[in-house]
């Protein structure tokens, strides 16, 4: 199914694949290799430190008993190299998880940050800069990026006037494929015939490299359901809203 101009800007063509071959190639490998990194990192080094602490131990033990040493030398010697390695397992096995859960607030940050950017521009009438952080697939079907914004330009009555937009930070990430995604809250109000409106919608949010770089498309009016079809790699965990009617404040 295919989404008519007069549903808004959220929706997209039938063509998915709009990213240069360079970023393709590295949507399929980079969460991948990432992945394995990480597993690698989370399992191999305290598994190659108990080896490690086993052979040492065994070495040293010997050399200590051809020296002459006691049991209780031996014995508190064990002590300390055991206590030793125990902190280092330690913290490699429980790194990894403390590392995850920064790296994921500091996506979540950059997701909402350049989110606030692109509603900014919008409310400042910065066009050219709002329809860069506009889903690619979207720009190509009003027709390219100086279309666009004379649609937008045009769609803006001369009775409506924007008087504020504001987002609310996502409370999580979701990762399908090879991307990263989230939805907002978005609160746009506006003024018409000297009364004042506002509105809420969904702005969602998406990375096609690792969280690096984000683009938005605007839910508007449209089922989700139905952005499912125009998007297949939105993840159906997304919490998407329609856009509420005006109401007045």
């Amino acid at each position: 199914m295919k989404l008519s101009r007069s549903q808004g800007l959220g929706f997209r063509p039938a063509v998915r694949d709009f990213a240069t071959p360079n970023l393709v190639l590295w949507k399929k490998i980079c969460p991948t290799s990432i992945h394995l990194i990480m597993v690698l990192y989370h399992w191999c080094v305290p598994l190659c430190s108990v080896f490690i602490f086993f052979v040492t131990l065994r070495l040293d033990g010997k050399n200590a008993e051809i020296c002459g040493a006691s049991k209780h030398t031996l014995n508190s010697f064990f002590m300390i190299k055991f206590k030793t390695v125990s902190i280092f397992i330690f913290f490699a096995f429980f790194s990894f998880p403390v590392f995850s859960q920064v790296d994921t607030l500091a996506l979540i940050d950059k997701a909402y940050a350049a989110g606030t950017k692109m509603v900014n521009h919008f409310h400042q009438k910065e066009y050219s800069e709002f329809v860069d952080f506009t889903h690619p697939a979207i720009v190509n079907m009003l027709g390219g990026k100086e279309q666009m914004m004379d649609l937008i330009a045009k769609g803006i009555g001369p009775d409506m006037e924007f008087i504020g937009v504001s987002l609310e930070k996502p409370a999580r990430l979701l990762f399908k494929d090879s991307t990263v995604q989230c939805a907002m809250e978005q609160r746009q109000e506006i003024k018409m015939g000297g009364e004042k409106f506002y509105t809420l919608g969904t702005l969602i949010g998406i990375s096609y490299n690792a969280g690096e770089d984000w683009v938005y498309i605007a839910a508007a009016k449209i089922p989700f359901a139905q952005l499912l079809e125009s998007f297949p790699e939105l993840s159906e965990e997304l919490e998407v809203k329609v856009q509420t009617d005006p109401v007045r404040f």
